[in-house]
């Protein structure tokens, strides 16, 4: 019987993992599109989806730093996208009002990076009791990355077509 019961328990945390194991594997951001108005809450479900199927312990920490990076790089292309926008729009429109366009948004990204790095660390140690601070920051920085995105659409987005 205490055999029995050994396997059954051994079997549930072997699906279990496995289930947490594909939900990390899956965690993409690459279905959310940065131009759609739910960008930002097709990328929290991606990263709620991964620590619903595995909220603790490693595997969830998988799920945060696999967010991060995957915010990380979509914000880069995007800020990408937006600097090549904005020196199409001072070749445009040279000699005009929207001369320094991409120098103030190089500006602003450099501030916004430096405050979102700051809060994420000051939000890594308030956790820092939890093991695994590094897991919290990379999902932090994570999340103001995608909002990131959102806001710079809303503010740019029309002027990158």
């Amino acid at each position: 019987m205490k055999s029995l019961l050994i396997g059954a328990v051994f079997t549930a945390l072997t699906a279990q993992t496995a289930s947490a194991m594909d939900a990390h594997e899956n965690l993409t951001l690459d279905h959310c599109e940065p131009t759609a108005a739910d960008f930002e809450t097709c990328s929290i479900s991606q990263l709620d989806a991964c620590l619903e199927a595995e909220p603790v312990g490693l595997l969830g920490r998988a799920c945060q730093n696999v967010f991060g990076s995957e915010a990380d790089e979509t914000l880069n292309q995007f800020y990408k996208e937006a600097v090549h926008a904005a020196k199409n729009v001072e070749k445009q429109f040279r000699g005009t009002a929207w001369q320094g366009q991409e120098e103030l948004l190089r500006k602003s990204q450099r501030a916004w990076v430096k405050m979102r790095d700051t809060t994420c660390l000051l939000s890594g140690q308030f956790g820092a009791v939890n093991s695994g601070a590094d897991a919290d920051i990379a999902e932090c920085a994570g999340r103001l990355s995608i909002r990131r995105v959102a806001d710079l659409q809303k503010e740019i987005g029309q002027y990158m077509q």
